[in-house]
């Protein structure tokens, strides 16, 4: 689970589409916090309910993908 979690801080900072620094800061300082409520989720998945995701689109451009999709971190662990 630590090394998920791990490749999913490089993921969402390197390959993402969108990247709230805000949100990876929170859960760098609360690593301990996320595993345990990811590892609740794994034993009563009757509890899980994900957070909103949204996506929104930036102005057309050859240099972007118009389309960018935000998902909660806790729920890109889960997924």
């Amino acid at each position: 689970m630590k090394e998920l979690i791990y490749l999913l801080f490089f993921y969402r900072i390197k390959q993402d589409s969108f990247c709230n620094f805000i949100e990876i800061d929170f859960y760098r300082q609360n690593k301990e916090q996320l595993r345990k409520e990811v590892e609740l989720i794994f034993d009563k998945p009757e509890t899980y309910k994900a957070d909103t995701a949204f996506s929104f689109y930036l102005p057309k451009s050859d240099m972007f993908l118009r389309r960018m999709i935000y998902v909660p971190f806790k729920d890109l662990v889960v997924k």
